[in-house]
């Protein structure tokens, strides 16, 4: 046990439990006596609904140069790419 955790008894240990559970009050900001607010619990159905099969949408990173960011964002940004995606033919195996 150390001084503040009131091992030496008499006046100077309840003045240190005291001036401790000030510090406590200070800093958790909250009066000792209050009890801490409750969360409610977990139900069912809570939390983002998952997608639909074939809907889900994956993020995908890729590398350009700061002129072809900006032009990319000029065209539409995301919502651009995922229509040229779409709209492209697929190549002859």
């Amino acid at each position: 046990m150390t001084i503040l955790d009131g091992a030496l008894g008499g006046p100077r240990s309840a003045f240190l439990a005291k001036l401790n559970a000030r510090r406590n009050t200070i800093i958790s900001g909250m009066k000792p006596e209050q009890p801490a607010a409750k969360r409610p619990p977990a139900q069912r159905g809570q939390g983002r609904k998952p997608f639909p099969d074939g809907e889900a949408m994956h993020p995908v990173t890729f590398r350009l140069k700061p002129a072809q960011k900006e032009k990319v964002a000029r065209l539409g940004g995301s919502e651009w790419v995922r229509q040229q995606i779409d709209q492209a033919k697929e190549p002859k195996a």
